[in-house]
């Protein structure tokens, strides 16, 4: 008999349409894709859009379901997401069982060797090793207490990291008036100054900006829940501080943030999606993981921590910006830029360590790590548990303040401006679903765990998943859980998301395969500017022979001599010449490869959905995949931010950052002033590449809304146009390199 956490676990999990009773368990296929198989009947579930992932051309795939879909049948199975099924005869193929309402296809083991038969463009190969079905339940022991993970001394830490960045500076500033002859009042003032306007002022920017950029308002205790005040206030009681300033963002999408100077003054700031997304309890841990940083004096320390990689990069604009440039304090303005990416890194890993405690804190306060996790699911993959609907279309300013969100509202959240933010700003660009249990509409749909454990997967074991952390003030999302799974189980408490999941292959190879991609125009500079020379001496003498007369040898010149020497310059200018132009060519020729291998169209834009993109675990933001996705426009891309010109989008399996780029930034802010809010709450159908940096988004090519204009992304075709204009370059100074070349040897 399973424990109780293994019965509920069982219960949320997608159940075989055919058995009625048996639990789907994924499994990881060689294509990268995970897929849903019936341990019992072999049958296999495919989200919508998951069957072009297994072909290269999805175009004939996608005509034939639409013809199918023409003539559907009823049918007698419910489906996994909930719904009843409908029957569709696949053209000269098998009868397959198609869900209207999330577009998914169930197989038999029978109708997929069918149709695998039919489609000889379909190729689908199961990897055993990564298949979890035969995984026990949740470990018994995992319900017993146990020691929790001890995280690294937040005071000693914090005191090791400033030291070490005073150390730096100090040192480089000696260094600097000593052998750059950096005036040491410039020195000193430039430290003192900026950290004094970075103290004092930020916190007053970030009001005015709160007040003059985002539709936000102040939320005063009077108007949060019962609940949700008597929380706050026994918390801050509790930690000696005092009731934090409230401020709301109305935007849908969620998120949460905190700043300041010190534990005295410090604001909170959540947006009205959050409210809506968020159980009770969860958002009492969101804003617990606030109240921490504040009661940690994480405010004062990250801002002081934050201002020596802002005065190494002064210092370094200061020595290297200027016209007149003296060669010492060049070198010297480059010593600040090494030590502004180091201190910057120190910067980012102490960052990292207090995003662990602030958990810690909100674990401890509430009793109950398990809901930041489900907390941080739905705000960092976007996982909704229950049914959230989009808000209403831009309507007039009366309405807009008529409609502003009440006391009723449980929950906030926001993208946050810096380190104090509850998910990464950087990360909160994009917000993906792996998939809800049961009927996704149900307003009590719980999380899935397997799902959640899908979502999770890029970030364990991607390569660029590590590198991505590397360069973020916040931990990824999956280590964040882990090390609250860890102090649940010193609880008591089973693992809300248990993640030891086997890996089924080293994903080194697709990341090695990526990065030449990404640094190949770079790579291919490189080589061209050193290695032109050498080629273009060899040629030279290939062609002309060395050099017939050296002019340091010679002591008197004949017409003869110039004329042989003219020959052999004019060969080597002509080479020359030729040679850079190849290079441009081969440039153009990187960027070219580069270009199709990070906006691949593989002959059309297949439907998917959120859930189907995700299981993808072989992307990053250069491997990108494309995709057609519908759905509801709930807010933008960064809350609230009038400026803000991207989109977030629901569908019915989960939430998604869109990326909506134009070559110019003008362009954008235009369309974010005055088109931007036409498209809240409508249905909107668009196409584009998905891809994952780390957190899943979508790269707009077109989007498309019932009474507006369809907008197009001009970024990429400025790309293939810009890398026309290299090619034409090149062909024009290779043509006279040639020309050059050819009268030389007339």
């Amino acid at each position: 008999m399973f424990p109780a956490s293994s019965q509920k676990l069982i219960a949320m999990s997608l159940l075989c349409p055919a058995c009625r009773d048996v639990a789907l368990q994924p499994e990881l296929t060689h294509e990268g894709v995970e897929i849903d198989r019936c341990p019992s009947c072999q049958g296999v579930w495919l989200d919508r859009g998951e069957l072009f992932l297994f072909t290269d051309d999805p175009q004939p795939l996608q005509q034939k379901l639409t013809q199918a879909l023409s003539h559907p049948q009823p049918g007698s199975r419910r489906s996994p997401r909930g719904g009843e099924m409908q029957a569709i005869n696949w053209p000269m193929g098998p009868t397959l069982d198609y869900c209207p309402k999330s577009g998914g296809l169930w197989l038999d083991l029978g109708e997929l060797e069918a149709l695998f038969k039919s489609e000889r463009r379909l190729h689908l190969k199961p990897d055993r090793a990564a298949t979890p079905a035969d995984a026990p339940p949740p470990r018994a022991q995992e319900l017993l207490p146990t020691m929790a993970r001890s995280l690294p001394n937040l005071l000693m830490r914090s005191i090791f990291t400033l030291v070490g960045l005073f150390a730096l500076l100090t040192a480089f500033l000696i260094a600097a008036v000593e052998f750059g002859e950096l005036p040491l009042e410039m020195a000193v003032g430039i430290a003192v100054g900026l950290g004094v306007v970075e103290f004092l002022f930020s916190p007053l920017l970030l009001d005015w900006m709160l007040r003059r950029f985002f539709k936000s308002r102040p939320l005063e205790p009077e108007q949060l829940s019962p609940r949700l005040r008597a929380f706050i206030e026994k918390t801050c009681a509790d930690n000696e501080m005092p009731f934090p300033r409230l401020r709301l963002i109305e935007d849908g999408a969620p998120q949460a943030f905190t700043y300041g100077h010190t534990p005295r003054n410090a604001r909170v700031v959540v947006t009205a999606g959050l409210m809506e997304l968020l159980e009770p309890d969860e958002l009492e841990a969101v804003v617990a993981h606030e109240l921490g940083h504040a009661a940690h004096w994480d405010i004062l320390l990250m801002t002081v921590a934050q201002l020596f990689p802002i005065i190494f990069y002064a210092i370094f604009r200061l020595l290297t910006g200027g016209r007149q440039r003296d060669g010492r304090l060049a070198m010297v303005g480059m010593g600040a830029w090494a030590l502004y990416f180091v201190s910057q890194m120190m910067v980012l890993a102490f960052s990292r360590i207090r995003e662990y405690h602030a958990d810690r804190f909100a674990a401890e306060t509430t009793g109950n790590p398990e809901a930041l996790s489900r907390a941080l699911v739905k705000i960092g993959y976007g996982l909704m548990g229950r049914g959230v609907k989009a808000p209403p279309a831009a309507a007039s300013d009366d309405k807009k303040k008529a409609d502003a969100p009440q006391p009723s509202y449980r929950n906030p959240g926001f993208s946050a401006f810096g380190a104090m933010g509850i998910f990464s700003a950087s990360h909160a660009r994009a917000m993906a679903i792996a998939g809800v249990s049961g009927d996704a509409d149900s307003a009590n749909a719980p999380l899935d765990p397997p799902s959640v454990a899908r979502a999770m997967r890029w970030d364990l074991w991607s390569p660029w998943a590590k590198l991505y952390e590397w360069f973020s003030t916040h931990p990824l999302i999956a280590r964040r859980i882990d090390a609250l799974n860890d102090f649940g189980a010193s609880l008591g408490k089973p693992a809300a998301f248990p993640l030891d999941q086997r890996q089924p292959e080293s994903y080194w190879d697709e990341f090695l395969v990526d990065l030449l991609v990404w640094a190949l125009p770079v790579l291919t500079l490189i080589c061209c500017w050193f290695g032109m020379p050498y080629v273009a001496n060899e040629l030279t003498e290939i062609i002309a022979g060395p050099l017939p007369f050296d002019p340091y040898f010679v002591e008197e010149w004949t017409d003869q001599m110039h004329a042989a020497n003219q020959t052999y310059w004019a060969v080597g200018e002509g080479l020359n010449v030729l040679l850079v132009g190849i290079s441009i060519l081969l440039f153009a020729l990187a960027r070219t490869l580069k270009l199709r291998f990070r906006y691949p169209r593989r002959k059309g834009y297949p439907e998917a959905s959120v859930a189907a993109l995700l299981k993808r675990v072989k992307t990053s933001d250069v491997r990108a995949i494309p995709c057609t996705l519908r759905g509801v426009v709930i807010g933008r891309g960064q809350p609230g931010f009038i400026l803000s010109e991207d989109f977030i989008l629901r569908d019915e399996t989960g939430i998604i950052y869109l990326d909506y780029r134009q070559p110019l930034a003008l362009w954008e802010a235009l369309f974010a002033l005055l088109k931007r809010d036409r498209y809240t709450g409508k249905t909107v159908e668009i196409e584009g590449w998905y891809r994952r940096a780390p957190i899943p988004y979508v790269e707009l090519r077109q989007i498309r809304c019932e009474g507006e204009k369809t907008r197009t992304s001009w970024s990429y075709r400025l790309k293939l146009i810009f890398n026309w204009l290299i090619v034409v370059v090149g062909v024009l100074i290779a043509a006279v390199g040639g020309v050059v070349l050819a009268g030389s040897l007339m």
